[in-house]
């Protein structure tokens, strides 16, 4: 017992007398990269240049003990770095998070961890790197997204997936044995997103890594150069040309128009279709200086993203330039009326007299028109009276221009109702006579004059004028020897000049009733029988006979 102890203390010494390096011994944890603990029974082999060296089985979480007597990962061969194992049931190794690049004899505490999933079933992708990671790209561009996808557990097949704010939008199958790895590249569209940031990522069964896009806007964009003739001097009535060098800047083919601008006012204007970086020479000919007053102006080459600007200058007189300053009325009412007098104040601008037509619209349809002449600097009133027995009613609209300029007012015709004759009832009566038995009533058909209030003659005597309807009632042949008569007429005045509707005759005497009283009592008798049948009728009903 002794001698074999003695033996085996001895035994390194007397490997490294025979020429043979002192073996390398190895124990300590055994976990994941999350800190899992390997599942006990898990196998861990030491390689050395491809050859195993030894193998040891995990238990509590560890691999050997620290104790002299204690199991250990033992590697004889310490001339090449030493690499660590999990092998699998089927036979496939992975190896662990590190490795020993220079053993040393003697026993060593080496702690160990391997991939996440080294203890689970089937393959692990992971993605190791994403490119471009954050990026910009513009709206007609096409984005290459390439993954460094790796699998360092078992071998295996799995999707990869392209994911653009959450949704899928492209895949690849990929299949990679153990401590394998593939680019996997993706191409996407900028086209296909709105202009702004995303997200995208590509992902694995297991795992996953995300970037930000962001999509621009990709527009044409022309700049202006080598503007010509930036500061020039022109005299008037003559003609000059400008031009410019136009470049599409952008990031897309595009067209724009290209315009030449004095103080403001475009004069001539082009269409320019430019790829991106494409340029070209743009040039305004044979522009009249007449179309200018004298002095200096900004005049420019403009497009819809830049400009280049200068001074033309403009000697001699200004050209007369007839401006419509004033309106009088500016705003006129008009109700039955068959003219209207309009004015203006017509202004020469210019410095040269000239002459000009002035002309008067209704509604932008000449009605007059006047030749005016004025110096430079002179003004003047132009004004018409206008016929407007034909416009319609309501608002219309009138100007007065000249070759230069216009100003508009407005113009509201309106007509008022003609008065209605509102008819009048006269009551005409004639007293009875012996030779005259009738009374006569008449009713006018309109409203009477100063004629037909006071009737002549001949109508006193009984004739209905020609605008009067009349009924007549028969009178006894008789007057009643006693009868007065009431006229309800001024003192003085005679029978032939009363108002006949103020005549109004009672007979008296002889105590008999009237027919018309007769009539009325008569009435009201049988209105009453009729009320009272009525009454008794209905009683009768409720009472049920």
């Amino acid at each position: 017992m002794v001698v074999c102890l003695i033996a085996v203390l001895l035994w390194p010494a007397v490997g490294t007398v025979a020429g043979q390096s002192a073996p390398s011994s190895y124990y300590g944890p055994a976990v994941t990269e999350d800190g899992t603990p390997l599942p006990d029974g898990t196998t861990i082999v030491a390689v050395v240049d491809g050859t195993v060296q030894d193998q040891i089985t995990v238990g509590d979480g560890s691999y050997g003990g620290g104790e002299p007597l204690d199991e250990k990962l033992r590697v004889d061969d310490t001339s090449s770095s030493v690499h660590f194992y999990v092998e699998t049931d089927d036979g496939t190794r992975i190896e662990a998070n590190r490795t020993d690049p220079a053993p040393t004899s003697g026993t060593e505490r080496f702690p160990l961890s391997f991939p996440e999933g080294t203890v689970q079933p089937g393959s692990r992708f992971q993605v190791a790197s994403l490119e471009p990671g954050d990026t910009t790209v513009l709206e007609n561009e096409t984005v290459s997204i390439t993954a460094n996808v790796t699998n360092r557990v078992a071998a295996g097949t799995e999707t990869v997936t392209l994911r653009v704010d959450g949704g899928e939008r492209a895949t690849r199958s990929v299949t990679l044995g153990t401590d394998d790895y593939e680019r996997v590249t993706f191409s996407l569209a900028a086209s296909s997103l709105t202009t702004g940031e995303h997200t995208y990522g590509v992902t694995t069964e297991d795992d996953e890594r995300t970037g930000t896009l962001t999509v621009a806007a990709a527009t044409p964009s022309f700049t202006v150069s080598g503007f010509t003739a930036s500061d020039t001097t022109v005299g008037r009535a003559t003609t000059f040309d400008v031009s410019a060098t136009v470049t599409n800047d952008g990031t897309k083919r595009g067209s724009q128009s290209v315009s030449y601008v004095v103080d403001g006012t475009p004069i001539d204007s082009t269409t320019v279709t430019l790829a991106v970086g494409e340029q070209t020479s743009v040039s305004f000919s044979a522009i009249n200086s007449s179309q200018f007053q004298s002095g200096s102006h900004r005049h420019a080459v403009e497009t819809a993203n830049d400009s280049r600007s200068g001074t033309l200058t403009v000697e001699g007189p200004t050209p007369p330039t007839f401006a419509v300053t004033a309106l009088d009325p500016e705003r006129v009412t008009i109700v039955n009326e068959t003219t209207v007098d309009l004015a203006a104040t017509v202004a020469n601008t210019g410095t040269r007299t000239g002459s000009q037509q002035v002309r008067l619209l209704v509604d932008d349809e000449q009605y007059y028109a006047s030749p005016v002449s004025l110096a430079g600097g002179e003004r003047t009133t132009v004004a018409f009276t206008v016929d407007v027995s034909s416009l319609d009613q309501g608002s219309h609209t009138y100007s007065f221009a000249s070759a230069n300029d216009s100003r508009s007012g407005t113009l509201t015709a309106g007509r008022e109702a003609t008065p209605t004759r509102t008819p009048t009832v006269t009551t005409t009566a004639t007293e009875p006579t012996e030779h005259s038995p009738t009374s006569t009533v008449s009713v006018a058909t309109d409203s009477p004059t100063e004629a037909e209030a006071s009737p002549s003659d001949e109508s006193a005597t009984g004739t209905p004028s020609p605008t009067t309807v009349s009924s007549e009632t028969t009178a006894p042949t008789t007057a009643p020897a006693s009868s007065t008569t009431t006229d309800a007429v001024a003192p003085g005045t005679d029978s032939a000049s009363r108002s006949p509707a103020t005549d109004t005759t009672t007979p008296t005497g002889g105590g008999l009733f009237s027919m018309g009283l007769l009539q009325t009592i008569a009435l009201s008798l049988l209105a009453l029988v009729a009320v009272v049948y009525g009454v008794l009728k209905a009683l009768a009903i409720y009472l049920g006979y």
